[in-house]
């Protein structure tokens, strides 16, 4: 016999109904089941897999790989200190951070602090530190050091190791030359520790800015780098320098036993890694 359940539904009569159990709901679910098992992978068996992703992976990733094993930490720090930002923060200049180099920047570790062992791995520096800032960190093995407009005249710079090549960045802004007419210097001093110094000078004045280098010391390379944006810039007195980039206009050349390679040329060779600082 068909007749209707408590719920309404059409059921046959002649067979066993417990309303209490009974369900018509399609979304019922079951009893619930054990968790399945994370994925996990075994490195000491795999390592070429491990070494791929630390090749490719983000520095936030690289962080947190370095946090969840000594093993992984001795793995990703190369990477992570092989290029590093060294700063201070404003108004407390007791200490001083290792980041990232790139964006976006992550604390790597405070000074002093770090392990020799971990500055050992430092290839290149980016420097940005206040001119009164006078602490010094060693870095046994660095290569390129990058100083940022500020930290040009650092104190710090004279106690640290003589890094191969020092590149620093001039910025020459519109404000601080327009409307005043004639011709104004600029004296740029080079580090006498290092064998090659790069310069790379941003202008956008409309004046005529003149900057003048003390010659080099003996045995130091020398390679301007013209970034132009606007106005003129004299480059006067010059010895024994490579100057980059005068095809881009706003630049005039004086001096003496000087090369010239255009911009691009100069990116495609060694420019590629003593491109200038960034903020």
């Amino acid at each position: 016999m068909i007749r209707r359940d408590d719920e309404g539904n059409l059921c046959d009569a002649g067979s066993h109904y417990d309303a209490g159990s009974h369900h018509t709901d399609s979304n019922h679910v079951g009893p619930a089941s054990a968790p399945a098992p994370a994925p996990a992978l075994d490195v000491t068996s795999f390592p070429h897999i491990l070494d791929r992703i630390v090749l490719f992976a983000p520095h936030a990733a690289l962080v947190a790989l370095s946090q969840t094993s000594r093993a992984l930490r001795d793995h990703t720090r190369p990477l992570l200190f092989e290029h590093v930002r060294l700063c201070d923060h404003l108004p407390f200049r007791s200490k001083l951070h290792l980041t990232t180099a790139s964006r976006p920047r992550i604390r790597l570790a405070t000074l002093p602090g770090a392990s020799p062992a971990e500055l050992a791995h430092t290839h290149t520096l980016d420097m940005d530190l206040h001119p009164t800032c006078d602490s010094a960190v060693h870095f046994p093995r660095l290569a390129v050091l990058r100083r940022a407009p500020r930290s040009a005249m650092c104190r710090y710079v004279e106690q640290t190791p003589a890094a191969h090549t020092v590149v620093d960045t001039v910025l020459l802004l519109g404000s601080d030359y327009e409307g005043r007419g004639g011709l104004h210097t600029v004296t740029y001093l080079p580090p006498y520790w290092t064998e090659h110094h790069v310069v790379h000078i941003t202008w956008d004045a409309r004046a005529d800015v003149r900057i003048k280098f003390d010659d080099p010391p003996g045995g130091v390379r020398r390679t301007i780098v013209l970034h132009p944006s606007g106005g003129t810039l004299r480059l006067a007195d010059i010895q024994r320098a490579t100057v980059v980039g005068v095809e881009r206009g706003g630049a005039r050349v004086e001096g003496r036993e000087l090369q010239f390679e255009t911009y691009e040329a100069w990116r495609a060779g060694e420019g590629r890694m003593l491109t200038a600082w960034e903020s």
